[in-house]
């Protein structure tokens, strides 16, 4: 299940929408494994689009594993 699922299964899209038409939701992933080197299942952030319906992106934070 793709992570703007697992946030739509928890909030519904129409509402989060009226606060900011247009804005991302950011889904927090506490054990989603990255390409870090290194680290295992050091987590991700992802920016969601709700408007799409399944577009996320990861937001890269520490690219290098330190």
């Amino acid at each position: 299940m793709a992570p703007v699922e697992r946030c739509a299964s928890l909030m519904r899209a129409e509402n989060i929408n009226q606060l900011n038409p247009g804005a991302p939701v950011l889904v927090g992933a506490p054990k989603a494994q990255t390409d870090q080197p290194g680290v295992t299942k050091g987590g991700a952030v992802y920016s969601c689009d709700i408007n799409s319906g399944s577009s996320c992106s990861q937001i890269p934070f520490d690219l290098n594993g330190k």
